[in-house]
């Protein structure tokens, strides 16, 4: 295919939003941008990451910080996700287990929490 053929395509792809991202994509950047907001922002702070080319973005602010009775830090955190302008808020708990490893206690979505 010729190069302008190409970029052709990709332009009409990218220009008419046909641009599909599979959503277990998108969670696996959430999770690594989650990990990296828990690990490095202080409480408050947030981390904004940004994929222009699939119209993606996440930012995630840690609300709450604390030690448990057996030593391990958790945070709460909000996020806020934006997939080509389909908003979605969630807020969570996570414990870290090890160094950059943050996994979830409690993932609640705006969804649920209206219901």
């Amino acid at each position: 295919m010729d190069l302008s053929v190409a970029l052709s395509v990709l332009n009409y792809v990218f220009n008419t939003n046909q641009v599909q991202i599979d959503p277990l994509v998108i969670e696996k950047q959430v999770v690594m941008a989650r990990y990296d907001a828990l690990e490095n922002k202080l409480t408050n702070e947030s981390l904004s990451w940004n994929d222009y080319i699939n119209q993606f973005s996440v930012v995630i602010t840690p609300t709450k910080t604390y030690k448990t009775a057996n030593g391990a830090f958790c945070r709460e955190y909000k996020e806020v996700i934006n997939n080509n302008g389909e908003v979605t808020s969630r807020e969570g708990l996570a414990c870290r287990e090890k160094k950059d490893y943050w996994p979830n206690k409690v993932l609640v979505s705006d969804y649920y929490k209206q219901g």
